[in-house]
């Protein structure tokens, strides 16, 4: 089963990617402690739903929850990818 990233996680990329140039002024350091934080949720999320049954996991409430994870996990990609740009930027000004 093939599962889409529908809404969030491509309103946030493009969000990111439009406004690079706004971004930019914020600190990278600001960045990290939220990426961090952001890795922290997924971590939890990822444990509640693999300590839920399968029937569960199978139900409608488990697909909406596994997809909202699989949409902050691709925001936190996206946000990572940002910091590295930020940081190859940083460094060449």
């Amino acid at each position: 089963m093939v599962i889409s990233l529908p809404g969030l996680a491509k309103r946030w990329s493009g969000f990111l990617f439009q406004n690079h140039i706004l971004i930019m002024v914020i600190s990278t350091n600001t960045l990290n402690e939220q990426l961090l934080k952001l890795k922290s949720a997924l971590e939890k999320r990822e444990d509640y739903f693999s300590e839920r049954t399968d029937r569960w996991r199978e139900s409608e409430n488990g697909q909406d929850y596994e997809i909202k994870t699989q949409e902050l996990d691709q925001i936190a990609h996206d946000l990572e990818n940002l910091i590295e740009s930020l940081d190859e930027w940083n460094n060449e000004n």
